[in-house]
């Protein structure tokens, strides 16, 4: 009872012990809970920086199509500057041919004046002075038409310089967003596998949850199921072990009696035996003195027709030896019944014996079947400790998990920092490589020109 009673306090502990396990896998539930609210917050915040980006990338577009207005503009501007020229270059053509009129008019005036020294005609001075101030207007236009020519390419040159300083800050700014850009996109990648990574460490946590989950739900199950199956086996238990002591109780003594009684057989039999093996060797005494007796009568019958006097005496000898020998055979004969008779015995004694061992084994089977219980306790005690085990595995599998993604994350740097070094490498050897091709020209040149 004392027994029973320590294992329904084991068994109270491992059901304690069990809902502690659940009490802690409810416990890492809600931190993975509180895990991908972090992941789901994150991804949030990293979604509004990718929308800021992308508003940002609307407005350095809608900049873009303003600059590519300006220059539509700049290019209007200077196509209009370059109408304008070439109207200056008409007019300023306009005005040297009106001038070398003019000149050509004078000359022709001064020498109309010295040939004839007569005073010009009305006409004609009627005609030079609307040259001349054909001249002077056209001066006056080209004039105008020279400073409006400055004025807007003063106005072209410093909306040039606006429009390249603007172009400039455009493209700085572009630049600095396209960089912002790649560094969040890279950055959005990066972030994106280790979603994906965690997420899947997730999953196989939730996994692990799951299978735990369950496995401590057939754990409750069996335990509830013990626990039953352990009141009906106490019950059970007190009424098969009285039974069993008082089976014990009465096998101990039938085996006793039986081992005494196997023990007096055994001793009988080994004295029968060491009888038998007595009367084995009389018998054969007897057996090579009957031999020796029927050599002796062959030889006698030999002797007889040899001896024909002593006839009579010889037959009185060969009836004593008839008579000795009919004795022999009789004691011969009773050995044998005693032989027979023994061997029944120990028949009789087998099969008491086997008797015995049935009993024996019956009682062992009892034995057997009260082990197979205790065994079936050990295995509820075993399987609650595998289950803690599973736990702790699980945890320090986490621990692992998260050690092996610092590692990684270790590696990464390193790796990257050799990639580097191998690109310098690559890079000195592709220099070295250059220099010995150059080298090589040059020797194979001069060896073809020393050929030559």
């Amino acid at each position: 009872m004392n027994g029973l009673q320590s294992q329904m306090v084991e068994l109270k502990n491992e059901i304690d012990s069990r809902q502690r396990d659940c009490s802690y896998l409810t416990y890492f539930r809600d931190k993975c809970a509180e895990l991908e609210m972090e992941h789901q917050q994150e991804l949030q915040r990293m979604r509004s920086d990718i929308e800021a980006l992308s508003a940002q990338l609307v407005d350095s577009n809608e900049t873009s199509i303003q600059h590519d207005q300006l220059v539509r503009e700049s290019n209007s501007l200077q196509n209009t500057i370059l109408e304008l020229s070439n109207q200056n270059e008409i007019l300023q053509k306009a005005i040297l041919s009106y001038q070398d009129e003019v000149e050509q008019l004078q000359q022709e005036l001064s020498a109309s004046k010295f040939q004839s020294k007569t005073p010009v005609s009305h006409s004609l001075q009627k005609q030079v002075v609307q040259k001349t101030l054909e001249a002077t207007k056209a001066s006056d236009a080209l004039k105008q038409r020279t400073a409006d020519f400055k004025r807007l390419e003063n106005q072209y040159v410093e909306e040039r310089i606006r429009l390249t300083e603007q172009t400039t800050e455009l493209f700085t700014q572009i630049g600095k967003l396209k960089g912002q850009n790649s560094n969040l996109e890279q950055s959005l990648f990066d972030k994106e596998q280790m979603i994906d990574r965690l997420r899947q460490s997730l999953q196989e946590v939730r996994e692990n949850l799951v299978a735990k989950s369950q496995i401590a739900q057939t754990m409750e199950a069996k335990n509830a199921s013990l626990s039953q199956a352990w009141e009906k086996y106490r019950e059970d238990s007190t009424a098969r072990e009285k039974k069993l002591a008082e089976e014990l109780n009465t096998i101990k003594r039938n085996s006793q009696k039986q081992r005494n009684q196997l023990q007096q057989c055994e001793h009988q039999l080994a004295w029968h035996r060491e009888e038998l093996e007595k009367l084995r060797g009389k018998a054969e005494i007897l057996l090579k003195e009957r031999d020796t007796l029927r050599q002796d009568t062959e030889d006698l019958g030999n002797k007889l027709s040899s001896f024909a006097g002593e006839k009579s005496a010889l037959c009185e000898v060969l009836k004593k030896l008839q008579d000795d020998l009919s004795l022999k055979t009789g004691r011969l004969a009773e050995v044998e019944d005693n032989y027979r008779k023994l061997n029944h015995a120990y028949q009789n004694l087998k099969t008491y014996n086997e008797d015995l061992t049935k009993q024996y084994q019956t009682a062992r089977k009892h034995l057997e079947n009260y082990k197979e219980l205790v065994e079936f306790k050990r295995q509820t005690i075993n399987t609650v400790k595998l289950a803690r085990k599973c736990a702790e595995e699980s945890r320090q599998r986490e621990r692992d998990y998260e050690q092996k993604v610092a590692d990684q994350k270790r590696i990464i740097g390193h790796l990257e920092e050799d990639r580097v070094k191998l690109m310098e490498k690559m890079q000195d050897y592709h220099r070295d490589s250059l220099i010995l091709n150059r080298r090589l020209e040059h020797y194979q040149q001069a060896y073809d020109d020393s050929r030559r």
